[in-house]
Parts: C-alpha cells; sequence; structure tokens
C-alpha cells in the first residue's frame, strides 16, 4: 500500500512508535480523519448572485480586523459591489399573477447567502470601529438599498409589489446593524446610522427617517391570505428564521432592537415618522 515509516531510533519514544507501528498494521489508527464538515457555498453556489462578492467579503473582514488604514475602503468596494449584485435581482420583467408571491418568497431565500455574508461585514465594522466615517459608510450603503425599493428609473409602467423582496433585505440588514451596534455598544455608529435623514433616490429631493424603512409588502400580505396561513405577520415569521442561521446574535437581540428603534422614533421625530416593530408580535 506504498511506503511508509515510523521512526524508532530515539529510545525515549520507542514505546508510542511501537504502538504506532502495530495500529498500523492493524487498520486501528490513534487519530481518525475527521468527516468533511459542509461544504461552502460560494464553492456551489451556481448562480452570479453569491459569486463575486466572497473574495471583497474576506478581504475586507480582514483589513478589518487586522486594522489595515485601508480597511474602510475595503468595506466601502464590497457594499458597492453587492449594490450592484441587485440589479440581476429586479423583477422588472415578471409579469404579476396570482402567486407572485412565491416569487418574492424564492428571491428572499436565493439571497440568504448573500445577506449572511453582508451581516459579516457589516457586524466586523461595528464589533471594530467607532467613529462617525464608519457610521457614514453603514448609512450611505443603506441609503443605496433603499433605492431599489423605489420606482425604477426609465421605466413607463411598474409595479410596487415587484421591489418587496428588496424591502425586506433592506429592513432585515438594518435591524442588524443596530441590534450589533447595541449589543456591542457603540454608540457612535448608532448615532450616525439614526440621526440623518435618509434620501429617498428615485426622487433626489424626498428625505425621510429610517423608519422609512419598514415598508408593507403587499406579496406577504397575499400570501398569507392565499394560503390561509393566519399569521399575524409573515415577515415576522421570516426574521425569525433567518437568524436562525447567525451564531453570533440570537431572534432576542433583533426584537430588542426593534423595541429600541420604535421608542427612538416617537422620540426623535414627535412620532411623525414611527417604525412600526413587526418583530414583537413574539414579545
Amino acid at each position: 500500500k506504498g511506503r511508509y515509516y515510523i521512526d524508532m531510533s530515539v529510545d525515549e519514544n520507542f514505546a508510542d512508535s511501537f504502538e504506532q507501528l502495530v495500529r498500523t498494521i492493524y487498520g486501528k489508527p490513534l487519530h481518525k480523519k475527521p468527516k468533511l464538515g459542509k461544504i461552502p457555498a460560494y464553492i456551489t453556489a451556481d448562480t452570479s448572485v453569491v459569486s463575486g462578492l466572497y473574495t471583497y467579503k474576506t478581504s475586507a473582514i480582514s483589513a478589518v480586523r487586522e486594522f489595515k488604514p485601508y480597511a474602510l475602503n475595503r468595506c466601502r468596494e464590497y457594499f458597492e459591489v453587492f449594490v450592484q449584485k441587485l440589479d440581476e435581482l429586479r423583477l422588472n420583467d415578471v409579469t404579476v399573477e396570482n402567486n407572485f408571491d412565491d416569487i418574492v418568497i424564492s428571491k428572499i431565500e436565493s439571497m440568504q447567502e448573500m445577506k449572511n455574508e453582508c451581516i459579516d461585514v457589516i457586524s466586523a465594522i461595528i464589533k471594530n470601529f467607532d467613529s462617525p466615517e464608519a457610521g457614514e459608510l453603514i448609512h450611505e450603503f443603506f441609503e443605496n438599498i433603499s433605492d431599489y425599493t423605489q420606482w425604477p428609473e426609465g421605466l413607463s409602467q411598474w409595479s410596487e409589489i415587484k421591489s418587496d423582496h428588496f424591502k425586506f433585505i433592506l429592513h432585515e440588514l438594518f435591524l442588524y446593524a443596530v441590534s450589533y451596534s447595541l449589543k456591542y455598544n457603540n454608540g457612535i455608529l448608532i448615532k450616525e446610522i439614526l440621526s440623518d435623514y435618509y434620501c429617498r433616490m428615485r426622487f433626489k429631493k424626498e428625505l425621510t427617517s429610517y423608519a422609512f424603512f419598514v415598508m408593507n409588502m403587499k406579496s406577504l400580505e397575499h400570501r398569507n391570505s392565499r394560503l390561509s396561513l393566519g399569521r399575524l405577520s409573515l415577515k415576522a415569521d421570516m426574521l425569525s428564521d433567518g437568524v436562525k442561521s447567525r451564531i453570533d446574535i440570537k431572534f432576542n437581540d433583533i426584537m430588542q432592537a426593534d423595541l429600541f428603534l420604535f421608542l427612538h422614533s416617537r422620540i426623535a421625530s414627535d412620532g411623525y415618522y414611527l417604525w412600526r416593530p413587526v418583530t414583537l408580535v413574539f414579545a
């Protein structure tokens, strides 16, 4: 079965070497090779949604953890590529039919790996940076995603329901950003993310608060009715399921952030722009 050797020339190690020899002869090694773990999604993914992002993600996180002077620039590069990938997920040419909610759910599920990688980058920034520049970077990222929830440029007709998958991921990522900021006591990033207005990019002059990110998803309302699910909030269900793939944060952290945002919105805007805490149906 090929060549194999055991060094038995050192007296002090002779007993161990002899046992190793006997185990090898009888095929009973002391240390067994472990089974392979789950294959990484970026290797098996056959869609362009995931491919191309992993390299940017690892580069950004490595730079952040090593406190490289260019770390935030690497994160900015990742966010820019992430937003560009959203173009591939548009549903502009898809016909809205009775089971359109199936398409929306499928799109959200296809973005799962992409979303988790993005959360990795956001959490790395929050854990390692407490500067206004880091907060501004995340603020800009959410503003750019919000552009995809609006009527696209160049289209004469459009249905709001076609952006429901973008509405969901924007809402979800924002909840995670606030959750990590609270968990790691990063008050500077919370201030930067919440204090400034967001610009609805499709309508250049229209400013709004972060409460705008909790948008109605007609596809989920339709699904709840069409399938007679009887759920108080399908969005809350999906947010609860999504956090199960994370090991560094729990659903209670998401709910805590949801409550915090509701209270903050009441104080900051005199009740005009109110954040709707959908996950608190589980409270």
